[in-house]
């Protein structure tokens, strides 16, 4: 993994910090991660063993971070088989958000009657190699034929940022956990200042890859809306296909999405109306006791 360190550790950042500007990075941004786990870690663990050890066992929660050659086949077993979900069905939203809406995304989720899919911007770029998009996501796996829907290396490679298995329960666990100051059932995953830290807001930025402005936090998360309603905003992330991984940082509520068909959406509108949904609940439990 040092040629790998090296080489990244030799990359320029194509932005000055003031420039406000940003490329979510889906696939090399787990590496640096690993890179810092490994040299803070006294067992110099790679990111996938310091999670399931750290965070996954103590919690008694499902995660794998890729599965070797030899590696636990009736667990692969057990897994769904990712299919492939055709994008088609985006460009309506996509040609009506660029030239019929101006590309305001408020008026675009009034007409269709739900938020702008961070795919709009992800599918205009996919197909373009030299978009932030492409250069941020697409090139590497194209490179490397890693398809979740066909390659069966992509579930023997260490990818921390995109080869991680895991099922919704796990997700909503974890997302409980640090909602919940860093502990979940009794058992401490994180210290108070810890989350408090990572929970701290940076400034909103242009991200080049997504197009679109995101305000972030320092864990590397982002502030997400489920609507209108200021207090609605959840903190989290969400992944390739659709699923989300969110908590309230207030309300003591946590949900996640998990699916199986795999294409270039992010923030699915299912996972946004199952959201939705379970913090009205949440609310009117509140309200009646």
């Amino acid at each position: 993994m040092q040629d790998l360190d090296d080489v990244l550790a030799a990359q320029p950042a194509n932005w000055a910090y003031e420039e406000k500007r940003q490329a979510y990075h889906c696939l090399m941004g787990g590496y640096y991660v690993d890179a810092l786990v490994r040299r803070v870690d006294p067992q110099h663990r790679h990111v996938r063993q310091f999670i399931a050890d750290e965070i996954a066992t103590p919690l008694g929660v499902e995660f794998y971070g890729g599965f070797g050659k030899n590696e636990d086949k009736a667990t692969l077993s057990r897994m769904s088989r990712q299919y492939r979900w055709p994008s088609y069905h985006l460009f309506p939203r996509v040609l009506s958000w660029s030239f019929v809406f101006g590309q305001n995304e408020k008026l675009y989720e009034r007409f269709w009657g739900e938020p702008l899919p961070v795919d709009a911007a992800v599918l205009l770029g996919v197909n373009n190699a030299s978009s932030a998009m492409s250069k941020a996501c697409m090139n590497h796996m194209r490179a490397l034929d890693l398809d979740p829907t066909k390659s069966e290396l992509f579930w023997q490679v260490e990818g921390p940022a995109f080869a991680a298995k895991a099922n919704s329960h796990t997700l909503a666990k974890i997302a409980a956990m640090v909602g919940h100051g860093g502990e979940i059932g009794g058992v401490r995953i994180l210290k108070p200042e810890t989350v408090r830290l990572l929970s701290e807001h940076l400034d909103e930025r242009f991200d080049e890859a997504l197009g679109r402005r995101m305000l972030m936090l320092k864990g590397g998360f982002k502030v997400w809306s489920a609507s209108e309603d200021e207090d609605a905003q959840f903190v989290g992330w969400g992944g390739n296909g659709g699923s989300v991984i969110l908590w309230h940082p207030t309300k003591d509520i946590a949900v996640s999405y998990v699916m199986n068909g795999m294409n270039n959406r992010m923030f699915d509108p299912r996972a946004t109306a199952l959201v939705l949904s379970t913090y009205h609940s949440a609310l009117a439990s509140t309200a009646k006791d």
